[in-house]
């Protein structure tokens, strides 16, 4: 085993900048779901993050009429809410 001692105002700076960090990241991880609530539409790529599932399984989703969807100059969109309402209707509490 190693040991690597340093200067007590070096710990402490150290051990500042890791909550400053660990602050952000935090921060961070609930601005990105409360951005999500507050964006009115999502991308695919958005949705599959959020829904944690392919692409593929995206198109099935919109071709069974599971999720409704926009096409806007080609592009489709999703409405949050609409996704919000999909975790809703499939949330099973035990």
């Amino acid at each position: 085993m190693e040991v690597i001692t340093i200067e007590s105002s070096a710990f402490k700076k150290l051990m500042e900048s890791v909550d400053e960090l660990k602050k952000i990241v935090l921060d961070n991880l609930s601005n990105d779901s409360s951005n999500t609530k507050n964006k009115a539409w999502l991308n695919k790529h958005e949705v599959c993050k959020k829904l944690m599932i392919s692409e593929r399984t995206l198109q099935t989703y919109r071709d069974k009429g599971i999720i409704p969807y926009s096409r806007i100059h080609g592009k489709i969109y999703y409405k949050a809410e609409d996704i919000q309402a999909y975790f809703d209707d499939h949330y099973i509490n035990k």
